[in-house]
């Protein structure tokens, strides 16, 4: 029998079943405090928090954020109850000190409206699940340093994507650029052994990072217009581009460095990387790697297009 709670953050001790838990979303916490926080939909449900310290006393919370500090030693549970789950299109739970496992059975299958799910830097939780498993509704994913292990390819995302930050992670994802939304502006998949291909030229209009150093992507300029005109931020170091992938996105860029509209633009190419063709140095009309870098860094010849800091072995 439940015994219940008035008002926020009060404890009591409330003797567990197995009913208490299983319409909730659950996960475990080491960390001293934590700060959870969602957004709902209008007219959703008040959400309905419970912390259980090692103790067993129990804190609720009825707001859509709080700060709980822990006041035993031990793991705390995090519970939320199942009344607001389908209305939630916001959740953060980053820097939490999360562990254990969560998959699209026991968590991302609760969230249908989802939008934001940020759990950003639980370094002992895992996510495990696929990018097919999104809702249709995501736009921003940010799992950085986590031990999450995603799995999927660029097409699985859902339409209304924007952001995919899985740097720092066990997750492999694969795909081509040009299966990237049309609404995507960045993709940090840095450090993971994900695998991506395509050019620059396959690149959303609206892109502004594209993060894939330290993975076994490769990159090429592409023959077509680049239409990313905004982006700023190419990272590529240390990937499995070969000279002739590197020499083709200098051109590309070269071809089409009077479209770009913002200024401190940086392509980074280097680390394990082999290095541009030809000689650093201005040419009327560039034809090597290095030329191409040395115009877009230079532009001696005074056409007024915004400069690139191209970083290069």
């Amino acid at each position: 029998m439940k015994t219940i709670g008035i008002g926020i953050g009060i404890p009591f001790t409330i003797p567990k079943t197995t009913s208490d838990t299983q319409d909730t979303l659950s996960f475990v916490s080491n960390a001293p405090s934590i700060s959870p926080s969602i957004t709902r939909v209008s007219g959703a449900p008040t959400p309905h928090w419970t912390i259980i310290e090692s103790d067993q006393n129990q804190y609720i919370y009825t707001t859509d954020s709080f700060t709980h500090t822990r006041n035993t030693a031990g793991n705390i549970e995090i519970h939320l109850a199942a009344a607001a789950l389908p209305f939630i299109t916001h959740l953060d739970l980053s820097n939490s000190g999360l562990t254990g496992t969560l998959t699209h059975s026991n968590f991302l299958s609760h969230l249908p409206s989802l939008q934001e799910l940020r759990l950003y830097a639980n370094n002992e939780l895992n996510c495990n699940w696929s990018l097919a498993n999104l809702p249709a509704s995501m736009t921003y994913l940010q799992l950085g340093y986590t031990s999450s292990t995603i799995t999927g390819t660029l097409a699985d995302l859902p339409t209304s994507m924007i952001r995919l930050y899985l740097y720092n992670t066990s997750s492999t994802i694969t795909g081509t650029l040009a299966d990237l939304p049309a609404s995507m502006i960045h993709l940090y998949l840095y450090n993971t052994p994900s695998t991506i291909t395509g050019s620059l030229a396959d690149l959303p209009a609206s892109m502004t990072y594209l993060r894939l150093y330290n993975t076994p992507s490769t990159i090429t300029g592409g023959t077509s217009v680049i239409t990313c005109t905004n982006i700023y931020d190419l990272h590529l170091e240390n990937t499995n581009m070969q000279q002739s992938d590197i020499d083709d996105c200098l051109h590309r860029i070269y071809t089409d460095r009077a479209l770009f509209t913002t200024s401190n633009h940086l392509i980074n190419i280097a680390g394990t990387n082999p290095p541009p063709s030809g000689t650093y140095q201005y040419a009327a009309n560039p034809s090597t790697g290095k030329e191409y870098a040395y115009a877009l860094e230079n532009d001696d010849d005074s056409e007024g297009f915004p400069l690139w800091q191209i970083i290069s072995n």
